[in-house]
């Protein structure tokens, strides 16, 4: 917990009343320093009074509205349901349960030991992720304050603020611009009122923002230690030991089978003892985080599938105004959808590798019962090893392909329908 990207998650996953204070207990032998107000449970009714907020502001203004505004909304409220659905994280016991057995014994902490090599994928790892956790924070407070700074800039162009916008006398009303947009039993009208708005919009856009990253950034990094994993194993395969008088041989290679001497045996049941309990250590774990975020990545993706084609939308207009309001976002969406799913796409192919490293194993110089281990070995790393959503989609570029795909498809229908 010393390690920094360690820490920033800890920080940002109590923020959110996400991080597992309870069932990590033993490890801080003190009591859980959650923030006041800031607990699951009153983040989840935060957010339902906001979702219904922005839904009964689109049932009330619908008429209203035109396609793109209406749009503009759609892609708020999209962002509410994901973010609820992140906030209810801590309530599951999957969640928690995945997040212990990650910091208490699947971390490449607890495995740098194994062999020099270990340490040195322990290193890359760490760097990995200590540069990709600022890398993806940095882009949630710049897109935050862009996505906030739009409408106060259209405000000011359009005169908003200036004090002729509003009269008693002929009932006009400035209509002020916001990033979010809820029903309100009142018109806002004067600068008071739209401070107290945009205070709440940035609230809710920097704490959807903050959901929407870090989780991103747990996931990948969970992620990134699998990968890890499967490197730090591959290498133990391919470097797991011949027979001594094999290495005898020209070249290291031999016409006929030499077998492990009876000396030998032990050690080599031993590494193979160890080799398949790392396999099995790698499967557990990645039940663990399928049965914890399955849910997550389907609504994850459902919502990439929807709101992909809504902002190709918005930003079809190919005026300044378009590209201010939601090139970054549009940029950003897409940006993380592909870096999410080419994280994933590690797991898989590195996991083919496995079962080849695996089988080039000196296995026919093994004795019957070290053979037998063996078959059990090689049966067990033939399915390959990935995260799925809702434990039937595996995620990967192909999921991301016929995401992006889809997307332009619906963006050319509904562009078509805008300008009908």
């Amino acid at each position: 917990m010393d390690l920094q990207y360690m820490k920033r998650i800890k920080f940002y996953l109590n923020w959110l009343g996400s991080w597992p204070f309870e069932d990590l207990y033993e490890v801080y032998k003190e009591e859980p320093k959650r923030l006041p107000l800031r607990n699951s449970k009153i983040l989840i009714i935060y957010f339902i009074c906001i979702l219904l907020g922005g839904i009964m502001y689109v049932k009330v203004h619908k008429n209203e509205l035109n396609f793109f505004e209406l749009g503009h909304n759609y892609i708020t409220l999209l962002m509410n349901v994901v973010s609820l659905q992140r906030v209810t994280m801590a309530l599951l016991n999957s969640y928690r349960v995945m997040m212990a057995h990650f910091i208490l014994n699947f971390h490449l902490f607890h495995h740098k030991h194994r062999s020099k090599y270990a340490m040195k994928i322990y290193k890359q790892i760490d760097t990995i992720c200590s540069w990709y956790t600022i890398y993806l924070y940095s882009q949630m407070y710049v897109g935050c304050i862009l996505f906030n700074l739009g409408p106060l800039i259209n405000n000011i162009m359009s005169g908003a603020f200036e004090s002729h916008a509003y009269s008693a006398e002929n009932g006009t009303a400035p209509e002020f611009e916001f990033s979010v947009y809820l029903y309100l039993p009142f018109t806002v009208q004067t600068k008071k009122q739209y401070g107290l708005i945009s205070l709440l919009n940035i609230l809710l856009t920097s704490d959807g923002a903050c959901i929407f990253c870090t989780f991103d950034v747990l996931m990948s990094i969970i992620i990134f230690h699998v990968w890890g994993h499967l490197k730090i194993l591959k290498y133990h395969l391919e470097s797991f030991p011949k027979p001594a008088l094999a290495e005898c041989e020209p070249g290291n290679s031999y016409t006929k089978v030499v077998m492990y001497t009876e000396d030998e045996l032990p050690i080599i049941f031993e590494k193979l003892k160890e080799n398949i309990e790392h396999h099995k250590l790698i499967i557990e774990f990645m039940n663990l985080a399928s049965n914890a975020f399955g849910v997550m990545i389907c609504v994850y993706f459902i919502f990439h599938q929807v709101i992909g084609c809504i902002l190709l939308l918005e930003i079809s207009a190919m005026d300044m105004e378009s590209f201010a309001s939601y090139g970054v976002l549009t940029f950003v969406m897409f940006q993380q959808l592909i870096q999410i799913s080419i994280i994933f796409e590690l797991i898989g192919s590195k996991s083919e590798t496995i079962k080849h490293a695996v089988y080039d194993m000196p296995w026919e110089c093994m004795d019957i019962k070290n053979k037998k281990i063996f078959l059990f070995f090689l049966s067990n790393v033939q399915k390959p090893i990935a995260l799925k959503a809702m434990g039937l989609v595996s995620i990967g570029v192909q999921t991301m392909a016929s995401i992006l795909k889809t997307s332009f498809s619906y963006f050319i229908m509904l562009r078509t329908l805008a300008e009908n």
